[in-house]
């Protein structure tokens, strides 16, 4: 892959089968955190993430009619799952969940159950790092609304103890299979938390229906102190 489509790590990317991939990372772990993957298409095309861990990932495309593999290009980006508050120090992952000096947000890897490991946000308050404020870490709720239909509330990220309101929510479904999931509704800020509606559905785009998804929160620097 040319290194202009790269960025944080290199990658090769080995085509296993139709529409199947395999991403190996030269040196980043991703036995934690979070990837999004998403089609690069003018056509009909989707893309997920099948599976993830160690130093690989591998991705699958669809035809629309959600039975037959195709060979597509797509996107992915993986987010570090790091807690590590070092204030930002030139070249080291400051605190907050994805690779940037001073990053908020959460994530959520919905398999029916969410392992705790893997299920929370992370309230970022000083960008300064000289009052003390540190982070503070609350679990995600996921509600199931009905087959196919989830319900996400980030807790840490309402309007009452926010500073800087920019956010960017992303969703892709996960697993072997061609179900797809994708945001329906996104109410920032509100009183209880930032909220999500997530819709997931068969291969052909027929039905709502129960599927493993991945869901990240990416926002600025929250909180003051």
């Amino acid at each position: 892959m040319p290194t202009r489509y790269m960025w944080g790590d290199s990658v090769t990317v080995t085509r296993l089968s139709l529409g199947r991939y395999q991403l190996n990372f030269a040196t980043q772990n991703m036995n934690s955190g979070n990837v999004q993957v998403t089609a690069l298409t003018a056509g009909t095309e989707h893309c997920k993430v099948e599976s993830w861990g160690a130093f690989k990932a591998t991705v699958r495309c669809y035809m629309p009619d959600g039975t037959t593999l195709k060979d597509t290009q797509f996107t992915l980006r993986y987010t570090l799952g790091n807690q590590t508050a070092n204030c930002g120090s030139p070249g080291i992952y400051g605190p907050g969940i994805h690779d940037t000096t001073y990053g908020s947000g959460g994530y959520v890897l919905w398999n029916g159950t969410i392992p705790a490991a893997n299920m929370y946000s992370i309230f970022e308050a000083d960008v300064s790092c000289s009052t003390g404020c540190g982070i503070t870490s609350t679990p995600v709720t996921v509600s199931t609304l009905a087959p196919g239909q989830y319900f996400i509330r980030y807790p840490d990220f309402t309007l009452s103890n926010s500073v800087l309101t920019w956010q960017l929510p992303l969703v892709t479904a996960q697993g072997p299979t061609s179900v797809y999931c994708k945001l329906s509704a996104y109410w920032k800020l509100t009183l209880l938390g930032t909220e999500l509606k997530v819709d997931c559905w068969s291969g052909n785009g027929a039905s709502k229906t129960n599927a493993n998804f991945s869901n990240l929160l990416f926002t600025q620097t929250f909180g003051s102190c």
